[in-house]
């Protein structure tokens, strides 16, 4: 295609002008908008910490097809204006974070999903383009966490098919694919006093366990397993002496099908040697070098003489050939001191997110074992502990530095720990951290490269660092008490309109109004109104009820409570003067468009609000 240049006389040039003013004007905010939402979490969100993305490469038309239309990338045979489009989907790959992830098995976090699609386009059986693109998309689903020790997420892990091994291949189809596109959350199970209910969508069903005997206390480990290309969950059900085993496949998990789900998941297996399964501690999900499906790692606890923990490693697995499961007993570790349930975890890793053989850390107290080796079915009875230097009292998070390194972050009400831990070593160094005083700490989240910590009074913003990058106010109604049942959150509504308020929400309702402009806290120089006086408001109270501050809405903008991002890196909560508040959030995917990577759509917000912080300026931004 040839360039050509073209004089511009008389009363086109100043429009010309103006046009190309107003461009410049548009691209210098996109660019300025996009750096300063970077800014507000730092380094923390970084292209280093990306999978490198493959881009869309289509490449130009030739001056006989100029009036090609517009080329549609939909899966399967389209035909716009006589133009035939076929796109036949090659292979769908999630992009994962490199580091400062969740090691976790079932847990890993892509930014984008990477789509690879044959795309040819015909009219009058003439071939006018032939090519194989990539293109990349968000995510279509976000995986929730649950805060609530009765809920348990029903999340569809993503698995890196590129990075499985000649012995996996039979847990994909024979074309290497995965049946379904369903991902991340599909809904959840509810623990109650003898029964046990699925919730799917807007439909629920209840399983009486009361009849298996199980304690009121009982617990549930839910894991998930491919087989030829279909995705199985797995349920272990088990309290002090009881341990029950049973699975159904994703088809059953739908509105239509939930009936077939839980009569699959009431069809439970015992476990072989029951002699072994006396006072289960923990249960959880493995797998093992053998790849026939996950396992499970049972720790068995027992008192001493010298009144000092013990447990029993055991390691579950099921006969094929008997069609039965089994229990085998991996030794038993001494020794562990006088410690309680809640200070007992076991944290399954799978760092390359391959459903490879896992690693396997035992948390008992202020000791560290690396149980690995049960991977490879040895037995973990000389393993020695690493010395932690607290007790680790809540759930410990294990995050990815790479694949053998990791942090290991236990915390309690008043701080937290964070240790640097390579897999096999006897030492993690590690230090404390109390920044949150007269604050209960209440939970840690790891997500998007970040620390989320949610204390009684704030969600603050953490990087690796231990630096403070924002702190968000919570979420309370007028009178200082939130709805039963109902977490809230403030956010400004309709903001620079001449409808702007301060309002708070049930959380439920926050995913929709920060897709239309609304931004986390309160506006500046206005009184909060509750959620109950507000019921004009034409957004959709039936999203997600997942709060995610970095979800791919970027309206987040005006400065508020006085929180300025310093350039010193200073603690937030000490900004100096002015109304910068929390910046708009940050797209993950960076400028990775819902349809081909190319569009810088989603850091498109205007900056709005300065503030000077006690050695630098920052603006808060994000008006959309």
């Amino acid at each position: 295609m040839r360039l050509t240049s073209h004089k511009i006389k008389g009363s086109a040039l100043p429009m010309v002008i103006i046009l190309s003013f107003v461009i410049l004007v548009f691209m210098s905010a996109m660019a300025y908008n996009f750096k300063m939402d970077l800014e507000s979490i730092r380094v923390s969100l970084n292209y280093e910490n990306l999978e490198s993305l493959n881009q869309d490469n289509i490449d130009g038309i030739g001056d006989e097809i100029d009036n090609l239309p517009d080329s549609d990338y939909t899966i399967g045979i389209h035909e716009v204006d006589g133009y035939v489009f076929h796109n036949v989907l090659v292979s769908s790959e999630p992009s994962l974070y490199k580091t400062n992830s969740d090691a976790s098995l079932y847990n890993a976090q892509p930014h984008v999903i990477n789509f690879i699609v044959n795309h040819r386009v015909i009219k009058d059986d003439k071939v006018y383009k032939e090519e194989q693109i990539s293109i990349n998309k968000l995510p279509l689903s976000n995986t929730k966490i649950s805060y609530d020790d009765n809920i348990v997420e029903l999340n569809i892990p993503y698995i890196k098919t590129s990075g499985l091994t000649e012995s996996q291949q039979q847990l994909m189809l024979a074309d290497g694919k995965i049946l379904g596109s369903r991902e991340g959350n599909i809904g959840y199970l509810k623990k109650e006093e003898g029964k046990l209910s699925l919730v799917i969508g807007d439909t629920s069903q209840s399983m009486n366990v009361e009849k298996l005997g199980l304690s009121s206390d009982y617990e549930v480990s839910v894991g998930w397993n491919l087989v030829d290309g279909k995705w199985q969950v797995l349920l272990a059900l088990y309290d002090k002496d009881h341990l029950y085993i049973s699975s159904t496949g994703l088809e059953n998990l739908n509105s239509e099908n939930l009936s077939k789900a839980t009569l699959d998941l009431l069809n439970v297996n015992t476990v072989k040697s029951d002699k072994h399964l006396n006072d289960i501690v923990s249960a959880k999900w493995y797998f093992n070098e053998d790849q026939n499906g996950p396992r499970l790692v049972v720790a068995a606890g027992e008192q001493s003489k010298k009144n000092e923990a013990k447990v029993k490693i055991l390691d579950i697995s099921y006969d094929e050939k008997k069609n039965v499961y089994k229990a085998s007993n991996k030794g038993v570790i001494k020794d562990l001191g006088q410690i309680s349930k809640d200070e007992f975890h076991l944290s399954i890793l799978d760092p390359t997110a391959t459903f490879a053989p896992s690693d396997i850390l035992m948390f008992a107290g202020d000791k560290l074992y690396d149980i690995s080796a049960l991977s490879e079915g040895e037995k973990v009875d000389k393993v020695e502990p690493t010395i932690l230097k607290g007790s680790t009292t809540n759930t410990p998070i294990v995050v990815k530095k790479d694949n053998e390194n990791f942090y290991i972050i236990t915390y309690d009400d008043n701080g937290y720990y964070q240790y640097n831990y390579t897999l096999g070593s006897n030492t993690a160094p590690g230090e404390r951290i109390e920044k949150f005083e007269e604050e209960t700490i209440e939970s840690i989240v790891v997500k998007y490269g970040i620390k989320f910590i949610t204390t009684d009074k704030h969600l603050y913003v953490v990087d690796f660092d231990n630096k403070i990058l924002n702190k968000l106010e919570p979420a309370d109604s007028q009178d200082g008490h939130s709805d039963e049942g109902s977490d809230k959150v403030t956010i400004c509504h309709k903001p620079g309109t001449s409808a702007e308020k301060t309002m708070t929400l049930p959380e439920s309702a926050i995913k929709g109004h920060l897709g239309h402009g609304d931004y986390l806290g309160a506006c500046r120089d206005e009184a909060v109104d509750s959620a109950d006086d507000h019921d004009d408001h034409d957004y959709d109270d039936s999203t997600d009820s997942d709060l995610d501050t970095t979800e791919n809405n970027n309206a987040n903008g005006k400065g508020n409570n006085g929180h300025g991002n310093n350039a010193d890196g200073v603690d937030s909560s000490n900004p100096g003067k002015g109304g910068g508040g929390p910046n708009g959030q940050v797209d993950p995917s960076g400028d990775v468009d819902d349809e081909n990577s190319n569009s810088n759509e989603n850091s498109n917000n205007k900056g709005n609000g300065n503030s000077k912080g006690n050695n630098g300026k920052s603006k808060g931004n994000g008006k959309k």
